[in-house]
């Protein structure tokens, strides 16, 4: 049924002699009869091209949904980066050319990468936090030295005063 639109064009296009249809059920073939309708229709040449490029790339996709499940379904043989950017743009434009198996595969993919994505943004939330804290603990050891090294200053000048003001005092203490 999801076939259907194209079996209505394959039967008005036979029925206007410009193709030819046979074969046994589940393996039809059709034929182009006039090599001009190839070279001269160019909506047909793009849909051709089109037809190839998905076929091409769904046999790619057949060859790594067979290894992922030789495989146990292992996370590993998922689609990843390129490939899986390439699979979710098929999957937009050509869903129904795609067999369930086919688009749980993809379905997977994207749930991975997904997780792995929410993982990474956790580890940089805490990598993030951690250099705060860690800033925060080096502001507080800064500014504990430095009022430190401020109230030992204001010692050494009260010494150094009285020491100028009361001379003999000094003398006196260390006879």
């Amino acid at each position: 049924e999801e076939r259907e639109p194209l079996h209505r064009l394959v039967r008005r296009l036979a029925d206007a002699r410009l193709l030819v249809t046979g074969g046994d059920p589940g393996d039809e073939t059709v034929e182009i009869i006039h090599d001009a309708l190839l070279q001269q229709w160019g909506r047909l040449k793009h849909w051709r091209v089109e037809q190839r490029e998905f076929y091409l790339w769904r046999q790619r996709l057949d060859e790594r949904l067979q290894e992922w499940e030789e495989k146990g379904q292992d996370e590993d043989a998922l689609l990843r980066g390129a490939l899986l950017a390439e699979a979710e743009r098929w999957r937009a434009e050509r869903s129904e050319g795609l067999n369930p198996g086919e688009r749980r595969y993809i379905r997977k993919s994207v749930g991975l990468q997904e997780r792995e994505q929410a993982a990474g943004e956790r580890l940089r939330r805490r990598i993030i936090l951690g250099l705060a804290g860690g800033l925060l603990v080096a502001l507080v050891l800064a500014v504990t030295a430095g009022l430190g090294w401020q109230s030992s200053a204001t010692n050494e000048r009260s010494l150094a005063t009285e020491a100028a003001l009361h001379p003999t005092a000094r003398a006196d203490a260390e006879t």
